[in-house]
């Protein structure tokens, strides 16, 4: 996350993708089948990070993390 910027940000952000980007990307990994395995080796240094789903419900298009698939954490 950019300094002082949240996940409530983020997601304030997402809703409509207007105005400046309050992360920045780290890359990630495509949808996988049910029961499979993925992994993103990353190098993070002491900061504030957010993880987010990005595949969309099979009901209603939106992207997982409309529906609280995300989590902010630190590294120290």
């Amino acid at each position: 996350m950019n300094s002082s910027k949240t996940l409530k940000d983020l997601l304030a952000f997402a809703k409509s993708y207007k105005g400046k980007l309050p992360a920045t990307g780290m890359g990630g990994v495509a949808g996988i089948l049910p029961g499979a395995h993925a992994f993103l080796n990353v190098d993070l240094t002491p900061g504030d990070y957010v993880l987010m789903c990005f595949v969309p419900d099979s009901r209603n298009g939106q992207p997982h993390f409309m529906r609280g698939m995300s989590k902010e954490f630190k590294i120290s």
